[in-house]
C-alpha cells in the first residue's frame, strides 16, 4: 500500500486528479498484493450514467472482470457529487481537498477489489461467519441486482463499503498532521457507513436474510444469542444487533466529531 500512497500524495501535491496511467499502476499493485492474477480488468471511458443508481465501478463474477468507469468518476467529482453533507463542515486545505478527491477515486477501485476478494473467499473452504454471509448473498446475487431494498441491505455491499474505507484510513494514517482534518472526516464517514440502516432496523443483516428467504428470524432469543456470541466489532461490521448503549454511543460520537 506504500506505493499507492506515494501515487496519491504526488498527484495531490500537484493539485491533480489520478489519471488512467495512475489507475493502471494502482490496479496492478492490488492484483499482486491480493494474489488475484486470475482476474481481468478494464478502465472504460463511458461517460453517461443516471444519478439514481450511479455505477462507477463493477465486478463481474462470471468472467472475473473488474471494470472502472473513469470518466464517470471524474465527472462525478467535478460536479461535486462525491461530497457528503458533513464534508462541508470541514475546511480542508488545498492539499487535503485533492487527497480527498483522489481517495474517492481510490475507494471506488478498492470497493470493486473487495468484491473480487469476496469471490475468492466464496471459492474457499472457510468456516468463518464472513464466509457464510458471503456465500448466502452470492447464491442470491441475481435477485439483489434488481431489488433496491435488497441491494441497500446487501452484506456484500456493506462489507465492500466498510473494508475499503478502513483500508483507506489505515493507508493515510501515517500522514497524521499533514491531513488531520481529513482523517477526522474520513473516520466520521466510516462510522456512518458502519451505522448504515441501523436507524431503520435493529439488525440490517437479519432483515436482509429475512427478505432473501421470506422468513422471519428476528426474536429476542436470537438477539441474545448474537449479543453473547459475537464481539461488538464483528456485530457492527456485519450489521448484527447492537445494544441500546452501543447504538447511542456511536450516534453521539458521530455528532461529537462534527
Amino acid at each position: 500500500m506504500k506505493k499507492i500512497l506515494e501515487i496519491i500524495i504526488n498527484y495531490s501535491k500537484e493539485s491533480k486528479l489520478l489519471d488512467e496511467h495512475a489507475l493502471n499502476k494502482i490496479i496492478n499493485i492490488l492484483i499482486n498484493e491480493y494474489n488475484l492474477q486470475n482476474i481481468n480488468y478494464q478502465i472504460k471511458n463511458d461517460f453517461n450514467f443516471s444519478f439514481d443508481r450511479v455505477r462507477l465501478g463493477f465486478y463481474m463474477w462470471n468472467s472475473k472482470t473488474l471494470t472502472i468507469y473513469y470518466k464517470r468518476i471524474i465527472n462525478y467529482i467535478k460536479k461535486g457529487y462525491y461530497s457528503t453533507t458533513i464534508y462541508y463542515q470541514y475546511k480542508l486545505s488545498k492539499f487535503e481537498t485533492y487527497v480527498y478527491k483522489n481517495l474517492f477515486i481510490l475507494e471506488t477501485i478498492f470497493h470493486e477489489f473487495e468484491h473480487a476478494l469476496q469471490h475468492k473467499d466464496y471459492e474457499s473452504q472457510s468456516e468463518s461467519l464472513e464466509h457464510k454471509l458471503i456465500s448466502i448473498s452470492t447464491k442470491n446475487n441475481y435477485r439483489i441486482k434488481d431489488n433496491c431494498e435488497l441491494y441497500n441491505l446487501s452484506i456484500l455491499e456493506r462489507l465492500a463499503n466498510i473494508n475499503s474505507r478502513e483500508k483507506i484510513l489505515l493507508m493515510i494514517s501515517s500522514l497524521n498532521n499533514e491531513v488531520n482534518k481529513l482523517l477526522d472526516l474520513l473516520f466520521r464517514q466510516l462510522m456512518m457507513k458502519r451505522m448504515e440502516n441501523y436507524d431503520i432496523y435493529d439488525s440490517p443483516t437479519i432483515k436482509y436474510l429475512e427478505l432473501l428467504n421470506g422468513k422471519r428470524y428476528e426474536s429476542e432469543y436470537l438477539k441474545e444469542q448474537i449479543l453473547s456470541l459475537y464481539s461488538y466489532d464483528d456485530r457492527i461490521k456485519y450489521g448484527l444487533y447492537l445494544t441500546k448503549s452501543e447504538l447511542s454511543d456511536n450516534l453521539l460520537l458521530i455528532k461529537k466529531r462534527g
